[in-house]
């Protein structure tokens, strides 16, 4: 009789929660790719997760095939909640299941291995694409391997909304529309993820760009001075990155990252494609991960869209102005392949009547009477699909702040398939996939995975001979979502470990590490042959090390980093 109640209590929450998918699934709508789930439920370094229970504490291997005598099995879902993950459940196995066969039940129910919690017996599932809760539920309630199947409810913070002390605040109505508030509850950026502006300079001295640049470079002049005479740029800076809470102004959408200021457009606010191009090369080599161009024009070049393909190539994302001709021609470098190509829309989701449109358009943002900097320390309205980029720009840098990790491709996927379907249903010509939301754009990329890097790798003194002692120093950066422990970094001479070492500290997501150790030189058999000395991370569980080499030629000995 108790268990016949307990089901009928659990078919009712079920019941409250069934109106409410609908809605909540249209901010989990993308398709998860491999890269979204980990395959193998326990990261290779041990983690805040997963490191060996104390005794008495169950683990994630103390789990059984079968219900222990009077264990009840239950499928339960958030009742009293009106608000769950539409895309997860969490199932606690029956103890002493032997993980492979968990596993292979994973496997079999079409789900994936979000995260793992050992110490609470949890798995953390993704559901199979177009099945519901309620469904997925219903479906395996009778599963004798599974102990416990519950929703994964959601959390709300118990305070009000306090909207930033910035005083042009309210008449900024782009931020709200595109759900920005709501995406600074989980990130208001990082200062190591920075934003290049191609444009013609911004002006340093604002007040509410006070902090938010790094050194920059003037194409046109080829100097470092990047500021501007024009005032295009700064108005796009405001936008991206102006300082949030700080009294002044107004909030950009990525108050907390950094803007580089590369200038290739003169006072007349003309450039060329050859300053463009170089501009982004610039911007690129100088760690630049997301390119704004709010510039653009019919004609095409070899050059321009050459550097936007290395842009690409190099991991960046490249968001440029669909246009403001109000024509189906394409413009340019929005046309070229891969670019986030942005028109402007109001603030009732209506296209901007000067907007571009075209095949090539991927998304829409608002760029109507836009409150954004100007220089000398002033504040005015900007208009036009320049304005929509750069808000494209800086929702952009929200997600490498919450991710790291992602590339540009991964970036463009997730703006696209988190957008709000505006105008005919799917994409089109006028609005792309749709106008962007920063709120739905983090839930796409809120999956779990391991990524390890090294970014510097240098060996003193540079020129050395066999016999000599060289000072290794190594820095390693986590660019993925878990936090990693005990880093293992290989040094190898032809391919051959010659000397290892261990970072002896959790690498939390976004953080870096170095490990230095000194190695005797080996010499080559035949002195006249280079040496091939590099740096490797060694790779963790849910991903492999994409290697590539840099070498630099020292005497006889070459040496390079794996980036």
């Amino acid at each position: 009789m108790r268990s016949s109640l307990m089901w009928r209590r659990f078919i009712r929450s079920i019941g409250a929660v069934l109106p409410l998918l609908p809605l909540l699934a249209t901010g989990c709508a993308l398709n998860p790719r491999s890269s979204d789930t980990v395959p193998v439920p326990p990261p290779a370094h041990p983690t805040a997760e997963s490191r060996p229970a104390k005794p008495g504490l169950p683990a994630a291997s103390a789990v059984s095939a079968t219900p222990a005598k009077g264990e009840r099995h239950q499928a339960t879902s958030s009742a009293g909640s009106n608000d769950i993950s539409a895309r997860e459940v969490l199932v606690t196995f029956s103890k002493k299941l032997p993980s492979t066969a968990i596993q292979q039940e994973v496997a079999t129910m079409g789900a994936a291995v979000v995260r793992v919690v050992p110490r609470l017996n949890v798995y953390r599932l993704r559901l199979p694409d177009g099945q519901t809760v309620d469904a997925f539920v219903k479906a395996h309630a009778a599963n004798p391997y599974l102990a416990r199947l519950e929703a994964n409810p959601l959390v709300h913070l118990m305070t009000a909304e306090t909207p930033p002390n910035d005083p042009l605040w309210p008449n900024q109505w782009a931020l709200g529309k595109m759900g920005v508030p709501e995406a600074w509850a989980v990130t208001t950026g990082r200062p190591d993820v920075i934003v290049a502006l191609i444009d013609t300079g911004i002006d340093a001295n604002h007040p509410d760009l006070a902090g938010s640049l790094v050194a920059g470079w003037n194409v046109v002049e080829q100097n470092a001075d990047a500021k501007d005479e024009h005032g295009h740029g700064t108005a796009m800076a405001g936008i991206i990155a102006a300082r949030r809470n700080n009294g002044v102004g107004i909030a950009g959408v990525c108050p907390d990252c950094r803007l580089m200021p590369v200038k290739a457009i003169g006072f007349d606010g003309v450039g060329t494609h050859a300053d463009v191009a170089e501009a982004i090369v610039y911007a690129v080599d100088h760690g630049a991960r997301v390119l704004n161009l709010s510039v653009g024009g019919h004609l095409d070049s070899q050059m321009l869209a050459d550097a936007v393909a290395y842009a690409r190539a190099s991991g960046a994302v490249v968001v440029a102005a669909a246009g403001n001709f109000g024509t189906d021609e394409p413009v340019f470098p929005a046309a070229y392949p891969g670019v986030l190509a942005t028109s402007a829309t109001d603030s009732d989701d209506a296209r901007w009547d000067s907007s571009s449109r075209g095949s090539y358009v991927v998304l829409a943002a608002p760029g109507v009477n836009c409150v954004t900097t100007v220089p000398n320390g002033h504040f005015d309205v900007r208009s036009g699909s320049s304005t929509a980029t750069a808000h494209v720009s800086g929702v952009a840098a929200l997600l490498l702040s919450r991710t790291p990790g992602l590339t540009g491709a991964q970036i463009k996927d997730a703006l696209r398939e988190s957008a709000v379907d505006l105008g005919a249903q799917g994409r089109d010509d006028v609005y792309g996939w749709g106008r962007v939301n920063a709120e739905r754009a983090l839930q796409q990329t809120a999956h779990a995975f391991h990524n390890l890097e090294t970014t510097s790798f240098r060996m003193t003194p540079s020129s050395f001979k066999a016999g000599d002692t060289v000072h290794v120093v190594i820095v390693v950066r986590n660019t993925g979502t878990y936090p990693e422990n005990n880093v293992t970094v290989l040094l190898k001479l032809n391919g051959q470990v010659v000397r290892s070492g261990v970072l002896e500290r959790i690498l939390e997501p976004g953080d870096t590490g170095e490990l230095s150790f000194d190695w005797v030189a080996t010499g080559a058999s035949d002195p006249s042959q280079p040496l091939a000395i590099s740096a490797h991370v060694s790779p963790v569980s849910g991903f492999s090390v994409v290697c590539s080499i840099v070498p630099a030629i020292l005497n006889t000995v070459v040496y390079a980093f794996i980036l």
